[in-house]
């Protein structure tokens, strides 16, 4: 009798998901023996190792995360070799790309990030692990995990694996390869990012500085220049120039320990920052040329306020004539700004796009921004009666940017460009009138997001806590007029507890006009949150309220 013949295995069985990432690839069942696998090793493979983390299983059901480009792109690499990997990646190109456009129209994030993630495994690592970091960011929120890795989860680890293997693929790069310099860079950019939204400020601030040492090296020509890519070079080297400029001027204020802003050793200068010849041009153009044409404004601002608010009353005296001489030319350059902002809509404004107008409404707010705090700044010790003055141009700040916030239906949370959250801080910081200043502290706590090196839970928890230091202040200076200096007329127990239960009773009162009863106690929380995790007494930002609340 003929024997049966034998039976084909069926091919396309269970693909391992536990296995090491070879096999994973070759989608075969992995024998999972220690260190490496005998499925790679007896057939001379080599064994890729065992993923150390695994990211949870996406839910069939529920809210879709991701929010797609308006020209879908193939998000298929061939770098992105595992589920993890995939899912991360397809997420980096349709919500993280698509978030970071949410302001402004960019053609680095656009279109070069996922070309440049097609031919570099580098970039396309760094990418997925930005993906991964973002992905933690809409599923958890926006939180302060503390000061070491308690409280980490998957997401962070696995966002840590997959920079660490576009760190070892740089690392194996000939640093003579023409591409090496623009891939660097762009990996610099999403390590960037993936730390600020892991709140590793001390990386992301090390990332971003090695970036700008690039540049710097580049400027004096002693590592050859950005060219030689198989992309539109001198386009991508455009736009990763401006994300740098962009990244560094955000950082100014926040001035890490030993990374000191540009000029910051040097006495203040003017600035010629707009070619007024220029202007008739620029009415031509685009609103993404005017913002660039501005870039030079937003630097020279920044560095003056950091300056301003981090000199000591030595200094302030000393330089007292340049402060004033590069306060008043600043303003100036404001104005004309403005103006030129009024002339370009005034021409072009009925032909631009909805995304576009709102461009140039953020210009103006910004503009107003920069105006209201260099007159402010240019009054010495204002006395409440001339602050009161300037109420007026914080509630038209405030009103702005609750229009422009309004024209967001789908909230992003990781943008790259300045946009709403500096004008509220000036708000909820310095306007004359605490009502408006908590106003504007429920906006930034309402869209929970970052833009670039900022985000709002850390700036409303700020200057939440500022907000009750000044009142308490305030309460402070009423009291004292009746019960005497440190109310000896009373006791200091008593008076301290005086000051305390009208500090209670008016936060009462304010918070319960506006429907936010539990603003304050959440803010307290975050803030203790804050102080474990972020460095505020390196921040000029917030050290002096760093220094105040420990």
């Amino acid at each position: 009798m003929l024997s049966q013949p034998a039976e084909k295995r069926r091919s396309g069985g269970k693909r391992s998901k536990t296995g090491c990432r070879t096999c994973r690839i070759r989608r075969i069942k992995c024998d999972e023996t220690p260190e490496k696998c005998r499925n790679c090793s007896s057939t001379g493979r080599l064994c890729d190792g065992y993923e150390v983390y695994r990211l949870p299983v996406a839910a069939k059901r529920g809210r879709d995360l991701s929010l797609s480009l308006a020209t879908p792109v193939n998000t298929h690499v061939r770098w992105a070799v595992t589920s993890d990997q995939r899912r991360c990646f397809k997420f980096f190109c349709d919500r993280t790309i698509t978030d970071a456009l949410g302001y402004y129209d960019s053609q680095l994030w656009e279109q070069f990030m996922f070309q440049m993630a097609n031919l570099e495994p580098a970039v396309c690592h760094a990418a997925i692990a930005l993906g991964a970091a973002h992905q933690e960011v809409v599923l958890q929120g926006i939180n302060f995990p503390g000061d070491d890795a308690k409280g980490r989860g998957v997401w962070y680890f696995y966002a840590l694996e997959e920079s660490a293997r576009a760190f070892e693929l740089l690392r194996r790069r000939n640093p003579q390869d023409p591409q090496m310099r623009q891939v660097t860079l762009l990996c610099c950019l999403l390590f960037v990012y993936m730390s600020l939204l892991q709140r590793d400020y001390n990386t992301a601030f090390r990332h971003l500085q090695a970036g700008l040492r690039v540049f710097q090296e580049l400027r004096s020509g002693r590592c050859g220049s950005l060219n030689g890519s198989s992309l539109d070079g001198a386009a991508m080297n455009l736009h990763l120039v401006a994300a740098f400029a962009q990244l560094e001027i955000q950082s100014t204020h926040f001035n890490p320990r030993g990374c000191s802003p540009p000029g910051a050793n040097e006495p203040p200068r003017k600035h010629i920052l707009l070619d007024h010849d220029r202007d008739r041009d620029l009415l031509g153009q685009s609103v993404d040329d005017l913002r660039r044409a501005l870039q030079p404004l937003d630097s020279a601002i920044y560095q003056f306020f950091h300056r301003w608010g981090t000199a000591s009353a030595e200094a302030m005296v000393a330089h007292d004539s340049d402060f004033q001489a590069t306060q008043t030319h600043l303003l100036s350059e404001v104005y004309h700004a403005t103006h030129s902002l009024d002339d370009f809509c005034a021409l072009k404004h009925a032909t631009l796009s909805p995304k576009h107008k709102r461009g140039v409404d953020l210009l103006r707010l910004h503009l107003m921004t920069y105006s209201v705090g260099l007159r402010m700044s240019m009054v010495a010790h204002l006395q409440p009666a001339q602050a009161q003055a300037f109420t007026a141009d914080h509630a038209a700040i405030l009103s702005l940017a609750r229009t422009l916030i309004a024209q967001f239906p789908d909230r992003p949370t990781v943008m790259v460009d300045s946009g709403v959250i500096l004008p509220l801080r000036v708000v909820a910081d310095s306007c004359p009138d605490l009502h408006v200043r908590w106003q504007a502290i429920q906006e930034l706590r309402a869209w929970p997001h970052y833009e670039g090196v900022r985000d709002t839970v850390l700036a409303s928890t700020i200057s939440a806590a500022r907000w009750r230091l000044e009142m308490r202040a305030r309460i402070r200076a009423e009291l004292c007029s009746g019960f005497g200096d440190e109310g000896t007329g009373v006791g200091k127990e008593s008076f301290e507890r005086m000051v305390d239960e009208e500090l209670r009773e008016r936060m009462r009162v304010l918070t319960a006009r506006d429907g936010d009863e539990e603003g304050f106690c959440q803010a307290d929380a975050e803030l203790s949150q804050i102080l474990a995790s972020a460095p505020l007494g390196e921040w000029s930002c917030a050290r002096h309220l760093g220094r105040r609340i420990e």
